[in-house]
């Protein structure tokens, strides 16, 4: 089937649509996602506040996440919420075009981003806090859209809508859905989700790559010419190849990078001796350059949040989703399960930070400028 057909069916598009509540035994259909919304709350509010139990336990199907603290315990289910929506939206899509799903395993497909802390926006100097990824996004979404207000007498040629987010120099041109989709890189806003896996992405076609590159019978006919890395699509040799290129380079060190963005964040935590958030626990000397980095941090004063194992007879916890994802990889998911191999003595090595250690140390290698360690492609 030709993408090119397949990106047709833009925001524009009428999909019908309708949102399925997964807490619990819970079957209630919902046409309009506000509603939807309102009912998932109804279950937040049904768990009392008096509990003789300490734990909070997600009630979302196939989610084995528990908290003792009731915000981040919240803040998670409402996270489902919006993830469900984005799965609904992308079944809908599926459905209308009669695209076939993609071949991951489905049983995963509700284990969802970990959620550390609240949503923070630093949009000027704002700084408002939510628990509800929805709310979240909808409020910087509205700092966007007043933007194009205060502008709206300026003439479309001379009309600059400048992004407002700390750090942020980007300055959009015409119309305010332009900042809108910038925002997104900030917010990390995603448009659709995969039904079958979950996965989420920030583009309709991105989404259709994902199911096609998975294909039974599709071949990989495109080919990377630095890696001999092969892919299903065009588009998705395009956005490899440009992990291979580093355009930007840093005006104080000699490190480059594959974006602004990424050359951003290589100043801003090495170069900058400023660490203007600090930690407000009493022996605590944490100090970060970013807010939303001392709001990760703050977790580790607090009550402890678990995600559990999802396996039969394993008994695994984490504190960290991330950890969670990869003890399921290397016990469960995969008989081969991916490894970093030195290609000098031939060890391997489960983490890329440890094949980095082992390469300085053993063979006497030099990180690249301003970096911390190597990466592999």
């Amino acid at each position: 089937m030709n993408l090119a057909k397949l990106r047709r069916f833009g925001n524009k598009t009428r999909l019908n649509v309708l949102y399925n509540c997964e807490w619990a035994k819970c079957t209630a259909l919902f046409e309009d996602p506000a509603m939807y919304k309102d009912h998932v709350e109804l279950h937040l509010l049904s768990v009392g506040e008096n509990k003789k139990s300490s734990e909070f336990r997600c009630l979302w199907d196939l989610c084995k996440f528990s908290s003792e603290d009731r915000n981040s315990w919240t803040r998670h289910v409402r996270y489902h919420c919006y993830h469900s929506k984005l799965m609904t939206v992308g079944d809908s899509l599926r459905n209308q075009i009669n695209f076939p799903r993609c071949t991951h395993d489905s049983e995963q497909r509700n284990i969802i981003p970990d959620t550390p802390h609240d949503f923070l926006c630093e949009w000027d100097e704002c700084g408002w806090k939510t628990n509800s990824i929805l709310d979240f996004f909808d409020h910087v979404n509205t700092h966007g859209k007043l933007e194009f207000e205060f502008s709206r007498d300026v003439s479309k040629r001379e009309r600059k809508l400048k992004c407002k987010w700390i750090g942020c120099e980007k300055i959009s041109t015409g119309k305010p859905c332009t900042l809108i989709k910038h925002i997104r890189s900030h917010t990390s806003e995603k448009k659709v989700a995969c039904d079958n896996c979950g996965a989420m992405f920030i583009h309709n076609s991105s989404f259709f790559d994902h199911c096609k590159r998975q294909l039974i019978h599709n071949t990989m006919e495109y080919s990377c010419l630095h890696c001999f890395r092969s892919f299903a699509t065009p588009r998705l040799l395009k956005t490899h190849i440009r992990l291979h290129v580093n355009c930007h380079k840093c005006h104080l060190c000699d490190m480059t990078c594959p974006s602004l963005a990424h050359l951003t964040i290589h100043i801003r935590h090495r170069h900058m001796d400023e660490r203007p958030f600090k930690c407000p626990f009493p022996q605590c000397t944490y100090a970060s350059v970013l807010q939303r980095d001392l709001e990760t941090h703050k977790e580790i004063h607090g009550p402890r949040q678990f995600y559990e194992c999802t396996q039969y007879d394993c008994n695994f916890q984490s504190c960290s989703l991330k950890s969670l994802k990869r003890h399921e990889s290397l016990k469960h998911l995969s008989p081969h399960p991916k490894v970093y191999l030195c290609d000098v003595c031939g060890r391997k090595y489960l983490r890329g930070d440890s094949i980095s250690v082992h390469l300085k140390k053993a063979h006497g290698y030099k990180l690249p400028p301003g970096s911390s360690r190597f990466f592999y492609r």
